[in-house]
Order: C-alpha cells, then structure tokens, then sequence
C-alpha cells in the first residue's frame, strides 16, 4: 500500500511539475551523496518545483522506491511527455465533511440491568457466571464504583 500511494503522488507530482518534499530527510547519508553528486538528483525537503531534464527532452522526470516486509524491493521512473506542459492542478484536493460523533459509554458486558436512580444516577445489576460452591462465597458480594 505504501508503495502505492508513493507511485500515486509520483504521477500527480509529474503532472503538475512539483516535487513532493521528503519529510523525514535531515541528514545526507555519506553513501547517498557520493551516489547523487554530480547528477541531476534532487531531494527536496519542502514543495518545490521539478526541474526539467535537458537529456530527457525537457521531461519531468522523477522516482519511487518501495521496500517491502518480505525483502522485495521496487523502484519506479516516471517521466512527462516531452513537450507538454505540466497541468496546473491535475486532480482535485480532497474534499473534507465535519461529521459529529457522540460519545457511548460501552457497558460492562457483566450487566444484566441498567436501572435509573431516583436522583437520575445509573444504578448497574451485575450477573456472574459463578455456580455452585464459588456462586455461595459471591453471593452477597457488592460492587461498587
């Protein structure tokens, strides 16, 4: 699924020219920078837009990878058509709907019977699978709180 969703906001990223930030990049990893140093690799760390490639044909180009749990590991290119401008907004923002939600107090599943006070104060019946000789020790056994 993460992989995915990383290939999804690849394709969007293309088509709309900006690079999505890397949120967790604080520091370069020594391996890392002597792999990307003089290429045209760009790891931003907020939104920025994506830099055309002259050796692709003036393409936005960028990538993904995925590791997965059992040791699979993917890594994807996309690229734009040469040529075509990118889409100011490819797809629309999320909408969002405020919805409220009561709270419930989930009963304990040991009552039996929920009865109302004079006062307007819960008063709970409890039942017990206790039988026989354990059922006459509990038998007058009050909980309360």
């Amino acid at each position: 699924a993460a992989g995915a969703s990383g290939l999804l906001r690849l394709a969007v990223g293309v088509a709309t020219a900006h690079a999505p930030p890397n949120a967790q990049l604080r520091v370069m990893n020594e391996h890392v920078l002597a792999a990307v140093s003089g290429t045209s690799c760009v790891l931003p760390t907020q939104l920025s837009t994506l830099a055309q490639i002259p050796q692709r044909g003036d393409a936005y180009v960028g990538g993904v990878s995925s590791f997965g749990y059992s040791g699979t590991i993917v890594h994807c290119e996309i690229a734009s058509l040469p040529g075509v401008p990118p889409t100011p907004q490819a797809l629309a923002g999320p909408g969002y709907v405020r919805k409220r939600y009561g709270w419930r107090k989930t009963p304990n599943p040991l009552i039996e019977e929920r009865l109302k006070g004079a006062d307007g104060t819960e008063l709970d019946s409890f039942r017990t699978p206790a039988m026989g000789p354990l059922l006459q020790i509990v038998a007058d056994h009050i909980v309360q709180g």
